[in-house]
């Protein structure tokens, strides 16, 4: 069943005109297959069409349907291309009513991140984790920058389990972003925990290369020092039930068990943090 424009436009507009016809096209008559290429191409040229004129939110439901035709002609590539078309436009609309301060139910929200999610499955089922992986992060950063900060963890939690353990530079971003949504969402155990899994990886990776550790990645050890003590300073967990690390970690800045539970300025360093 193809997604049809939803809107208060007549049926005797142009556009819809345009739309029911390629709809109707596809449907099954005597002895003869619909042609489901050339519905496809139209989808496509009337979303293009509608696009170069600003009309998105008429635009992305051609989007959706050239999806779906993709889908029926097993064309993997042209489908998770035109979701993420499609969840592109989505957002935007979103995107395009926080600026204008309108108020929101969210519904081009939910339909952009269904269609990520379906490209994203898409990919992995074909075996292509590589652009799973990127769309994953795209849209992650995408919600993080719209400020629905809560929604962009799941889909950094899915990245980090689609990245290739060899590329330690990736999953520094990926663990990175993780821990600043945890940190946000006051799950500051979970980004402790991330941020100690940071940490690993990159002395991993500098000891199994043997090769000096570059600026970029000190500098994120050095922010991840600042990090920890912060979070620490925030959970106020008793010295003797730290981790040993945690204990190692404390003793090597000179933070005293009085320090973390008696800190006078709690709130301060949450307020940085966050």
């Amino acid at each position: 069943q193809l997604y049809f424009i939803q809107s208060n436009l007549s049926m005797n507009d142009p556009v819809v005109e345009r739309y029911v016809a390629i709809c109707r096209s596809l449907k099954k008559r005597f002895m003869r297959k619909p042609n489901i290429a050339e519905a496809r191409d139209n989808f496509y040229s009337l979303g293009k069409q509608l696009l170069a004129a600003g009309n998105k939110e008429y635009a992305v439901s051609c989007y959706v349907s050239a999806s779906q035709c993709e889908d029926q002609l097993g064309n993997t590539v042209g489908e998770t291309n035109a979701l993420t078309k499609a969840a592109t436009l989505f957002l935007q609309l979103e995107k395009d009513k926080q600026m204008l301060c309108i108020a929101s139910n969210e519904t081009y929200l939910a339909a952009g991140i269904d269609c990520y999610n379906k490209a994203v499955t898409k990919l992995i089922d074909t075996h292509k984790q590589d652009l799973a992986l990127k769309l994953c992060v795209e849209l992650g950063c995408l919600l993080v920058d719209m400020g629905h900060i809560p929604d962009a963890e799941p889909h950094f939690i899915k990245a980090s389990t689609l990245i290739n353990p060899g590329n330690i530079s990736f999953q520094v971003v990926v663990l990175k972003k993780l821990c600043y949504c945890k940190t946000y969402c006051r799950n500051y155990m979970g980004a402790l925990e991330t941020l100690d899994k940071l940490v690993y990886l990159i002395n991993l990776s500098t000891s199994m290369q043997e090769e000096k550790m570059t600026a970029h990645l000190q500098d994120t050890l050095q922010h991840c020092e600042i990090a920890t003590l912060l979070l620490l300073l925030i959970v106020n967990t008793p010295f003797l039930h730290l981790s040993p690390q945690h204990k190692y970690f404390c003793l090597s800045v000179s933070v005293t068990m009085t320090t973390l539970c008696y800190h006078d300025n709690i709130t301060c360093y949450h307020d940085n943090i966050v």
